[in-house]
């Protein structure tokens, strides 16, 4: 549009705007700024930034319309028409459609990680997520494979076998290695590759027989040892896992032996494993009778589990001597037990156990009957002397009843015993002789003993033991063969009564004697006690006096310094009541001097005492309570409610302080680790105030609530946890974090209808910060530490913000950088030169050139005149002048002059209205102004 450029720079940093009107009113817009557009006065540069709507840009004043040439750039929001002539295209600045295959692109927006692209005889290429490629691990990656293909296939999965056309699989892959099996034959490790099969070693599947050729026994083992296997045929059942050795003898599979008669010939053993479970042996070549059996097979009389012996000849029984001791006749069944006397029994009755087939005779050397035994009962041919030809006299036993032999014998016997005294014995058993054998009871001269003998498991030693003894003069000992003389029953162990033990004398008491002293008793009357009165009833104690529970263990002590131990029987030095365990008192517990209860388990300074015996802190009439570890106190629910640790450091409701002072939620209701600050306002009057962690374990401070109540209270401060860690809130809400004033996340928040942040600077002039009605005011304090608001050059701020519009409103100058701004719209250097931008009689100028160059510095003024509107230069040369009142042929002109004003372009209707067909609605020219 205009000619060429200037060549000194002109207008640094201007930006304006330019108007043109069609008839219709509607405007077009020209923004100039940077790049080279406007270098003096009149002058234009060619390039231009257009945003047009419904057509081109057209050059005006008689230009060529079908052509634009510009030496520098021109920008557009867009182009259209033809770009086949562009050159010098920059790649990067493609911002928008696709470039397709016809025109060497892909035709795609997007291509993802790995995906390989496809031809596909269109204008885009073909990509699928069947197919890509693994740069990092070198793996191409696909759904399904077909061909031929070389190379690794490690990371192939999903194969199939039925494709596997070629090649064998080792074994060492799981495989055989082998491509063909032989029917039958099984299959055998030898160390290498393929498996091998041998015709030796067959299995016959419809027999379900395995099949060995080879009968070598070099080729079979057992536990490492050859054996032949045809030796072990099948067992003579058909049993599983039986055997059979040769014609006789076989094991089923229950393991159990049998063998077959073989003609009774020979030394032969047959055992039968069937029904009747018998057992035989032969021991004669020709003899049928030489058994051992355990029926009846063999004996008429026998009975199910009998064992018989049938011989047929004599039966004889003999030991290691070769000579028979028990002979059974062969014709007559007699049995004759042979000894040097010859003792014979000659009969054998059903049923009996001896059967004594005549008179039972003792006789000395078999000459005269000494005791004849018959039906009608014992004869004793003359006096009955039973003795053993010792001083020891012969023994009467007296057995049970009938054929009851349950019954231990009762025995009667007169022998010395470690005396010269004859005594009678009564014993239980069969043999007394010597110390050893059975109780006893001995009637002596002058005295009866009953005696008991125990046997030592060690050495096996007997030991006589007389449990009772009464002597001459009646006296009853039990446990003491030396009863006192004094007393009628002395009894050295315990007594054990289910009844009573009644002292009917009054003045009576019962008293135990130790080995030095006599005055272990327990009596009803002061016969061992010199305080006692009547129907006191004393314990006394030659020493210690102590009671026991049943369980053993000594319940009470008291020494001889009469010191109590409840519980102990180390009674600490001192201590007159010394009790190891609880102490429940239903009144009260007092002392007129020190009192203090002691845990002495692990240490002996659990103690709580009235007076400074075991604290050198404590002085005379405090009261100590001191513990060897934690000292806790409880409530009644047992849960500790204070407890100070050894650190001395107090929890409440915390059973491990960290601090002088811990509190920790206590679990219950309305008691939620707070500390209550309490103070009487008036008379009667109070006023709490709470500081803790709330139920949000939020650190809180605030008001105990509407009339005091628990649960109501109001909080005014807290700093919260959780998701808003670490926020400073102050406000009356419990949950909210739209709050007054808030900190957190780096961010301080004051909420509120007119927020106001004071700046009170105690020094020099306050200052404050004010939001209301959408604009931020920077306010004038009245002086300094002052809140209060006053006018500075008539105004209240120095400073408005609209939050709307973005509009600033200043209550004195703007000084920034190299200018100055002043109240009165001028914009001033920093220096002493003249005004760089001011506005005067509704006309805004703006100098140029070095400020203050000479009385007529150039200038470019906006301004108006009559009534038309023009842009001046300080040649007063208008660039552009619109006559609002001045028309031709209807419509009104507008100018643009040329350089030396001596000629102008008018703006027809037709090409005004053609700029306006544009509707450039916003500033489309800029011009950078060097």
């Amino acid at each position: 549009i205009m000619s060429a450029p200037p060549t000194e720079p002109f207008f640094p940093g201007l930006i304006f705007n330019i108007s043109f009107f069609t008839a219709g009113d509607e405007s077009v817009t020209l923004n100039y700024v940077n790049n080279n557009f406007l270098k003096c006065v009149g002058y234009a540069y060619s390039r231009a930034i257009a945003t047009t709507f419904n057509g081109g840009i057209f050059a005006l004043g008689g230009i060529s319309t079908s052509d634009i040439t510009a030496t520098g750039t021109i920008t557009a929001a867009f182009f259209t028409g033809s770009g086949a002539n562009l050159t010098n295209l920059n790649a990067s600045n493609i911002l928008t459609g696709t470039l397709t295959v016809s025109r060497g692109g892909t035709g795609l927006n997007t291509i993802p990680l790995g995906s390989l692209l496809i031809g596909n005889g269109a204008n885009t290429l073909l990509q699928t997520t069947n197919l890509s490629w693994d740069n990092t691990n070198s793996i191409l990656n696909a759904t399904n494979f077909s061909g031929s293909h070389s190379g690794s296939g490690a990371g192939l999965i999903n194969l199939n076998v039925s494709n596997a056309n070629a090649g064998t699989l080792p074994i060492g892959r799981g495989g055989t290695g082998a491509t063909s099996f032989i029917g039958g034959r099984l299959l055998y490790g030898d160390g290498v590759n393929p498996l091998a099969q041998s015709a030796n070693l067959t299995w016959n599947n419809t027999n379900n027989t395995l099949n060995t050729t080879n009968v070598n026994s070099s080729a079979y083992f057992i536990n490492g040892s050859p054996f032949t296997p045809y030796t072990l045929p099948t067992a003579n059942a058909a049993t599983l896992g039986g055997i059979k050795v040769g014609n006789n003898l076989s094991i089923d599979g229950n393991g159990v032996l049998s063998a077959t008669s073989s003609g009774l010939t020979g030394a032969d053993i047959f055992l039968d494993g069937g029904v009747n479970n018998r057992a035989y042996g032969w021991t004669g070549a020709t003899s049928l009778l030489g058994r051992v059996g355990t029926a009846g097979a063999y004996s008429l009389n026998s009975l199910a589990e009998d064992v018989i012996l049938r011989s047929q000849g004599r039966i004889l029984l003999q030991s290691g001597t070769n000579v028979p001791g028990v002979t059974i006749e062969t014709t007559t069944n007699n049995v004759i037990i042979r000894n040097s006397l010859g003792i014979g029994i000659t009969t054998f009755g059903a049923g009996d156990i001896l059967d004594v087939g005549g008179v039972f005779k003792v006789a000395y050397n078999g000459v005269t009957e000494s005791i004849t035994i018959r039906s009608t009962g014992i004869n004793v041919n003359n006096t009955l002397n039973v003795s053993s030809g010792t001083n020891n006299g012969g023994i009467i036993r007296f057995g049970g009843f009938s054929d009851d032999t349950s019954l231990d014998l009762a025995t009667i016997q007169n022998r010395e015993y470690a005396t010269n005294k004859s005594e009678l014995l009564l014993f239980k058993g069969d043999n007394i002789e010597g110390l050893t054998g059975a109780d006893r009871i001995r009637l002596r001269a002058g005295a009866i003993a009953f005696d008991t003998f125990s046997t030592d498991v060690t050495t096996s030693a007997t030991t006589e033991n007389i449990r009772m003894y009464i002597d001459n003069s009646g006296n009853v000992g039990i446990g003491t063969t030396t009863p006192l003389s004094n007393y009628l029953l002395d009894v050295r162990g315990n007594i054990i009564t289910t009844g009573n033990i009644a002292l009917v004398n009054a003045s009576r008491s019962i008293f135990w004697t130790g080995t030095n002293s006599n005055l272990a008793r327990a009596g009803i009357a002061g016969e061992y006690s010199t305080s006692a009165a009547i129907n006191d009833i004393v314990l006394r104690s030659g020493n210690n006096l102590i009671l026991q529970s049943g369980t053993g263990a000594s319940c009470m002590f008291i020494d001889t310094a009469n010191n109590v131990g409840i519980g102990t029987t180390s009674i600490t030095t001192g201590v007159k009541l010394d009790v190891n365990g609880l102490i429940e008192s239903r009144t009260g517990i007092g002392a007129n001097s020190s009192f203090y209860f002691r845990n002495a388990f692990n240490s002996d300074i659990n103690r709580v005492i009235s007076a400074g015996q075991f604290s050198t802190g404590s002085a005379v009439d405090d009261m100590v309570i001191r513990s060897s570890n934690k000292l806790v106190l409880q409530s009644g629910v047992t849960a500790p409610a204070i407890v100070i640790n050894t650190s001395n450091n107090v929890g409440i409701g915390n059973t491990a302080p960290i601090a002088p002072l811990t509190i920790a939620n206590a679990s219950l209701a309305n008691n939620d680790g707070f500390i209550v600050l309490e103070k009487c306002t008036t008379l009667g009057s109070t006023r709490q105030f709470r500081i803790g962690l709330n139920a949000n374990f939020d650190l809180a401070l605030g008001d105990y609530g509407a009339g005091n109540v628990a649960g109501t209270w109001l909080q005014a401060l807290r700093i919260t946890y959780s998701a808003t860690s670490d926020r400073l809130i102050i406000d009356n809400s419990t949950t909210s974090i739209n709050n007054d004033l808030f900190i957190t996340s780096s961010r301080l928040v004051l909420r509120g209808t007119a927020p106001t942040l004071y700046l009170r600077d105690t020094d020099n002039r306050s200052g404050m910060i004010h939001m209301n009605s959408n604009i931020m005011y920077f306010l004038n304090a009245s002086g300094n530490d002052s809140e209060t608001w006053t006018q500075q050059n008539g105004q209240n701020w120095c400073l408005q913000l609209n939050m709307n519009n973005n509009d600033a409103t200043f209550g004195g100058s703007i000084i920034g950088g190299s200018y100055i701004l002043s109240s009165t719209g001028q914009v001033y250097a920093r220096s002493s030169y003249d005004t760089l931008l001011y506005a005067d009689s509704g006309q805004m100028s703006l100098n140029m050139g070095n400020i203050g160059n000479g009385s007529n510095p150039a200038y470019l003024k906006f301004g108006a005149y009559s009534s038309a509107t023009y842009l001046e230069s300080s040649n007063n040369r208008a660039i552009i002048f619109n006559n609002w009142s001045g028309t031709l042929s209807g419509t009104r002109y507008q100018w643009i002059f040329n350089t030396n004003a001596t000629s102008y372009n008018a703006l027809n209707s037709s090409s005004w209205n053609v700029l306006s067909d544009h509707r450039i609605k916003e500033n489309i020219i800029r011009a950078d102004l060097k």
